[in-house]
């Protein structure tokens, strides 16, 4: 009975020191630019709600890469430190409300942009690139002023290990940046237009 016991109690730490090393294989990134680039553009008379912002299948904290046009997959190994459409928000903010001036309006009549991201991954062929996909619409209660999608690639580093994960992110970050400047340019001009009384 003894011997029994001690086998029991051997597998079972062994299974616990494997789950502990499994965890322990799991990194954490996060895609967001340490320093944004936000210029210091004064108030506007433009307003704007920031709405619904959500994400396709690539919203999981899982990173997910493309083997193909048909197959994609996740790494679980690899892991944002929160959901991909929660970056994407927080960069929209920095840009339209921090860098072009325009005006939050948190309640009552305003233009409503709403934002679905849709790609959000490493492509690994034909050409290995992080690739970010939004689609985004501006308009009110009423009618849609303006819609589009917009898609951004950047070339990922050759690299192993430890650093492919970081050329990884890093080419996602610069890609999800371009997507971010392009729809906040976009929104900024559709606004202004908008606003601007005919004939003047």
């Amino acid at each position: 009975m003894k011997p029994l016991l001690l086998s029991l109690t051997f597998l079972l730490s062994s299974c616990a020191l494997l789950s502990k090393g499994e965890l322990g294989t799991r990194r954490f990134f996060s895609p967001e630019l340490v320093a944004p680039a936000v210029s210091t553009a004064p108030l506007t008379h433009l307003e704007l709600r920031l709405g619904r912002v959500s994400a396709a299948a690539c919203g999981s904290e899982a990173m997910m890469y493309r083997r193909s046009q048909f197959e994609v997959g996740f790494d679980h190994e690899r892991r944002w430190t929160e959901k991909p459409e929660v970056y994407l928000r927080r960069a929209l903010s920095q840009v339209l409300f921090e860098g072009s001036g325009v005006q939050s309006v948190m309640r009552g009549a305003a233009p409503v942009l709403e934002v679905e991201l849709l790609e959000f991954e490493e492509v690994r062929a034909p050409s290995h690139v992080g690739r970010v996909k939004v689609a985004w619409s501006l308009g009110d209660e009423r009618v849609v002023w303006a819609q589009q999608t917009v898609r951004f690639e950047r070339p990922i580093a050759s690299s192993s290990g430890d650093a492919e994960g970081e050329a990884i992110v890093s080419a996602l970050s610069g890609a999800l940046h371009e997507a971010v400047e392009a729809i906040g340019q976009q929104v900024s001009a559709e606004l202004s237009r908008r606003s601007t009384p005919a004939g003047s």
